[in-house]
């Protein structure tokens, strides 16, 4: 299972800007279910679009200057939101708590569905007649198997577990660029590389997956690391997915960017 964990802890300029990821987008965009409506912000379409992705649940992990005007946007969204206690530590901070939410997250839900497999199926020990009882089924194979994975897409999501992160600093997101990103990390079943990264044109961006090590390994990082420089000084473990969309690399520093994305959103 692929657990989804969004970032939104750089404050240059959401801060400086009067938050543009907040800001609501203008109204004329191109119909289509790639488009964001003219009444949600870039962080909504974002969150939006994730919650339709082969994930398993959603934490968003935000910087307290930030906090209330997020968990107001996000208010009725399926997430587990939560503000990072040690920001203003180093530039890790968000990723350290972010990715010790997600880990707690799939602990709880492994806990939830072993009640739940214990509960239908029983027991363990003899049946009334003395015999052994059969033994456990499969849940995961079924799961995958079954109809409604596979209309919704999540089949593959359970090929390897691991978690994706998105950045709230690259809200523009499509379905098809994190369901290849999925795809991709799943189908890599010949010596697998425990991190796969979105690369546009030859552009490293967001998201990217990690595996439960790798997950791990960059939570155990210190907190003045600087991921993006990390991932560079990892590259021969990295799986370069190239993807088609283009806000796999389009970062939100400045008014301009926003602008920028606002007008390609509309094309």
């Amino acid at each position: 299972m692929i657990i989804a964990l969004v970032i939104l802890d750089r404050t240059q300029p959401f801060l400086q800007n009067n938050a543009p990821c907040f800001a609501k987008l203008p109204a004329a965009h191109a119909s289509g279910p790639e488009n964001p409506p003219a009444d949600s912000s870039l962080l909504e379409h974002l969150v939006s679009t994730v919650l339709r992705g082969p994930f398993g649940g959603t934490i968003v992990a935000l910087h307290n200057d930030l906090a209330e005007a997020a968990q107001e946007q996000l208010h009725g969204f399926a997430v587990h939101p939560f503000t990072v206690k040690n920001i203003a530590a180093g530039p890790h901070a968000a990723w350290i708590e972010g990715l010790a939410a997600a880990a707690a997250f799939r602990e709880r839900w492994e806990k939830a569905m072993a009640a739940a497999q214990s509960r239908f199926q029983g027991a363990p020990g003899r049946s009334s007649s003395g015999a052994q009882p059969a033994p456990p089924k499969n849940t995961w194979a079924e799961h995958r198997a079954s109809k409604d994975v596979k209309i919704r897409g999540l089949a593959r999501s359970f090929d390897r577990d691991g978690v994706i992160v998105f950045r709230g600093d690259y809200p523009a997101m499509s379905l098809e660029l994190q369901s290849q990103l999925v795809d991709a990390f799943g189908k890599e079943a010949s010596s697998p590389r425990p991190i796969a990264q979105a690369v546009y044109q030859g552009r490293r961006g967001y998201p990217l997956i990690l595996n439960l090590d790798a997950a791990k390994e960059v939570q155990s990082l210190s907190l003045n690391t600087d991921l993006d420089a990390w991932l560079l000084q990892n590259l021969p473990r990295i799986q370069d997915v190239n993807v088609e969309y283009w806000g796999a690399a389009a970062p939100l520093h400045s008014t301009e960017d926003y602008d920028d994305l606002c007008e390609k959103l509309k094309a």
